[in-house]
């Protein structure tokens, strides 16, 4: 048997096997952690891929990982990955640490950091915003302005993003986005309202997407 911070490798007569240490479900990591942890499960539930040992010695042996994977959330690491991932990016480029602690419970449900990575990083989002506009405006497109402030792992954002919008053809009072362009991402604001509506003008817009006006479906 080997044994790691995050796994226990068990060697035997009819090969090797591995399991991760503690229970996965309540265990608390930060998100450094959780970021190496499901990248290394995202690979090795993927089929392809290598698990690899290097003893004292200093020569690296590789076994490949090509059985099925098992546990609580197999069929959810890429996702997983890709918010532990953005949400470190985001922070970053907010120029803000996440210290705390979290379960894989927190990260499900914080929805907020959720939608803010998905929106401000992943230009193939799924997410949109419908506004009931349309009869207000006339021209078929129209650029809006969204801000919000979130939190997850002991780091808050304030962001602002310009939102692409167009009108629906089935139903043309309302207009769709169809995608997020970053203004600002920054630590947290006091007076995020204030703050938005600085953005709005200094954008020429006003079609304003404030967060207390919007519902989350």
């Amino acid at each position: 048997m080997l044994k790691h911070r995050e796994f226990e490798v068990i060697f035997s007569d009819d090969g090797m096997s591995f399991k991760t240490t503690g229970n996965f479900e309540v265990d608390k990591r930060d998100l450094s952690a959780w970021c190496k942890l499901t990248r290394g499960l995202s690979n090795m539930a993927s089929g392809e891929g290598i698990l690899a040992i290097t003893p004292a010695s200093g020569e690296t042996m590789q076994f490949p990982v090509t059985g099925p994977l098992t546990g609580p959330d197999t069929s959810h690491l890429p996702q997983l990955l890709d918010f532990f991932e953005g949400w470190r990016k985001l922070i970053g480029l907010a120029g803000v640490d996440a210290r705390e602690e979290f379960t894989l419970d927190d990260a499900r449900n914080t929805r907020d950091a959720q939608v803010a990575v998905g929106l401000l990083l992943d230009q193939a989002t799924s997410g949109y915003l419908e506004l009931d506009i349309g009869d207000q405006i006339e021209s078929d497109d129209a650029i809006g302005l969204y801000y919000n402030t979130c939190s997850f792992a002991g780091a808050t954002v304030s962001f602002c993003a310009r939102v692409y919008m167009q009108r629906v053809p089935d139903d043309p009072v309302i207009f769709r986005s169809k995608r997020f362009e970053p203004v600002e991402i920054r630590s947290c604001v006091e007076n995020l309202d204030q703050w938005g509506e600085d953005h709005a003008e200094a954008e020429g817009t006003h079609i304003v997407l404030r967060p207390d006006l919007i519902s989350m479906v």
